[in-house]
Formats: structure tokens, sequence, C-alpha cells
């Protein structure tokens, strides 16, 4: 949970963010052990991280993987991939030929 807390804010902040009782994440982080799902979620929305990354300290999907990094960087390629989302069929293919990604047509219908 460390390795994404923002640095501005303390862990005591993240948990009372949550709803979750600061002694008791403090009693079971040093006893090792994990949160029920529930604070997990909890959590996770708090950070604005990932459950599955809290949980294994890692994702499947690289888009989660720009979302823990939180740097400059990791949130302009997010605000990027946002504003994608919505883009005319002519613009994405125009982006598609600037980068070079040939995309099979076919395997798009």
């Amino acid at each position: 949970m460390d390795a994404v807390r923002d640095r501005e804010k303390s862990l005591k902040q993240v948990v009372e963010e949550a709803g979750l009782n600061y002694e008791v994440v403090k009693v079971q982080r040093s006893l090792n052990r994990m949160p029920r799902a529930e604070e997990v979620v909890r959590l996770s929305t708090a950070l604005k991280t990932p459950t599955e990354w809290l949980v294994l300290g890692a994702t499947t999907n690289p888009l989660d993987d720009l979302r823990v990094g939180h740097t400059t960087e990791n949130a302009r390629m997010l605000t990027i991939i946002e504003n994608l989302v919505n883009t005319p069929e002519a613009t994405l293919s125009s982006i598609e030929r600037s980068l070079g990604i040939v995309v099979n047509k076919a395997a798009q219908a």
C-alpha cells in the first residue's frame, strides 16, 4: 500500500478516507495480515488503485499499471487514452498510421 500511497497523505489519512479504523489496520499490518475483501476495496478506492494490485502487487491490465505508477507521464498517458475513447474512426485511423500500427480490419468486424 505504501508503494501507491500519495506521499502527501499519511497512511492514517488514507485509512480514514476509506472509512476504516486506523488502529485495526495498523495491527493487521504489524501481523502481516490481509484485510477483508471489503476493506481492500475501500482502500483501493481511497488510493485510486486497482484492487488486484493491492492484493497481488501486480495487474494483468497494462492500463492498471499506468494508474498505479502515479507519475506525471502515466497521468498524461491515461488522459490521452481516456480522450481516445470517443474519438471518431477517421482520427483513430490517422493515429494508427502515424504510429505505424497495422490493424487487421477483418478482425475488427
